[in-house]
């Protein structure tokens, strides 16, 4: 009988996977834009249902994580009609690109712990987390002058800017919090093994 972590985990991979398939689309088609964002679109859905369901099966932190997600996905959708195409993809692509580290962070509960396999994919998780989640993430949306101006040209709806801002910040601040847990796992990790050597 499946737990509710491999259904959790499950779930995650595949919004993972299709969101790197959907990334990969609009990277390399020649489609004009009103035609590549429309993946997005769907699957903007398809994470906004995992969130609403997974909300209440989780932890503090991914609680608020999908409160967030749930933000961006009610903004996205209630201005959707009235941005262009070209600034619906500079709002919700950032977003989706993060989800490429998400595959290696599942695939950790399925790999053998002491296999060469886990130890690449550990690598991988570590580096893709930091290139999307924490590098681009903060160039794409912190400091992006266009993804802040797209947003104020849109509406002068002081709640729902808000509720925009304080999502996408709030996502980057958890981020950068679960960097921090998982540098300071690396690190004990490392000391342990040091003791192991010293005794």
């Amino acid at each position: 009988m499946m737990r509710v972590l491999d259904i959790q985990n499950a779930a995650i991979f595949c919004i993972a996977c299709l969101s790197t398939l959907v990334c990969f689309y609009y990277n390399f088609s020649s489609l004009p834009s009103e035609q590549l964002v429309v993946p997005f679109e769907y699957m903007l859905v398809l994470i906004g249902i995992h969130s609403a369901i997974d909300i209440f099966v989780q932890k503090w932190d991914m609680i608020i994580h999908h409160t967030f997600v749930l933000g961006l996905c009610y903004f996205y959708y209630v201005y959707c009609r009235v941005m262009t195409p070209e600034h619906g993809m500079i709002i919700v692509y950032p977003y989706m690109k993060v989800e490429i580290s998400s595959i290696f962070y599942t695939l950790r509960f399925w790999l053998p712990k002491k296999s060469p396999f886990y130890t690449v994919n550990s690598l991988l998780f570590y580096l893709t987390f930091l290139k999307f989640r924490v590098i681009d993430n903060f160039y794409d949306v912190i400091i992006n002058s266009t993804f802040i101006s797209i947003i104020t040209s849109t509406t002068n709806n002081v709640f729902m800017i808000s509720l925009l801002y304080i999502s996408g910040c709030g996502l980057y601040l958890l981020n950068i919090y679960w960097f921090y847990l998982i540098n300071k796992m690396i690190v004990q990790t490392s000391f342990n093994r040091s003791d192991k050597v010293i005794k």
